[in-house]
């Protein structure tokens, strides 16, 4: 039997560790979303949750720049978008990745490039408003 390398470290009168007791398992705590009002019907609830996830999607700068760039062009692959953004390609595929999976762009396969295009007309004129309200323009 070998001797153990902690006995020196051990009191002689320490009594062998015991297990705790086992507390049960936490429940997440889960914040309680405010009812919402009763004036609004569960129809337009649904129009303006649709339209926020819209807007929040848009809510970029270069999204907004990629939905004006396909609207003037009908089409154009990532490498086009790249060119006219000055944004690098793997910045304009996750973009344009965000823009496929919300349904306001859609791709179609050439060979070994992928064209955009805009499905949503509410987008174009979405991003030709957000330029065009810039504020007032100088006169000078």
């Amino acid at each position: 039997m070998q001797d153990d390398p902690f006995s020196p470290f051990l009191s002689a009168q320490s009594e062998p560790a015991t297990p705790a007791a086992e507390k049960p398992p936490r429940k997440p705590r889960r914040t309680k979303l405010p009812e919402p009002p009763t004036h609004i019907g569960a129809s337009s609830q649904t129009e303006y949750g649709q339209a926020a996830i819209f807007l929040k999607t848009l809510a970029h700068p270069l999204r907004l720049e990629i939905i004006a760039l396909l609207s003037e062009h009908e089409e154009a692959s990532a490498g086009v978008l790249e060119h006219f953004t000055d944004q690098p390609q793997t910045t304009i595929a996750h973009h344009l990745g965000i823009l496929r999976r919300a349904g306001i762009v859609i791709t179609r396969a050439d060979g070994i490039f992928r064209f955009y295009r805009l499905t949503h007309p509410r987008a174009a004129h979405i991003a030709t408003l957000s330029t065009d309200s810039r504020g007032p323009k100088s006169r000078h």
